[in-house]
């Protein structure tokens, strides 16, 4: 199954910029993103200590908001595509 995923901002500089993904059976937003983070930095950029979304990064899945809690229940299909947006600051 191929899943699509963008990275936007400051996250970019850390990611692959081939949007396609690669997985099998019947992934869920939280392990698509674990292994999509593959290196260090990747994985702290957007988990914290304990292993869950960071509150500050926003996931968009087919243009919904995903919020850290429902990402390990929120199945995936093939063709979904996931937008990961860094926290808005600034003044």
């Amino acid at each position: 199954m191929i899943i699509s995923i963008f990275v936007y901002g400051r996250l970019k500089e850390f990611f692959d910029d081939a949007p396609s993904f690669s997985v099998s059976g019947s992934p869920d937003v939280l392990s698509v993103l674990t292994s999509f983070s593959g290196t260090d930095d990747g994985h702290r950029l957007l988990f914290d200590q304990s292993g869950s979304l960071r509150s500050q990064i926003l996931i968009m899945v087919n243009k919904k908001r995903i919020t850290a809690g429902r990402a390990p229940e929120f199945i995936l299909s093939d063709g979904d595509e996931i937008r990961i947006y860094p926290a808005v600051s600034g003044g």
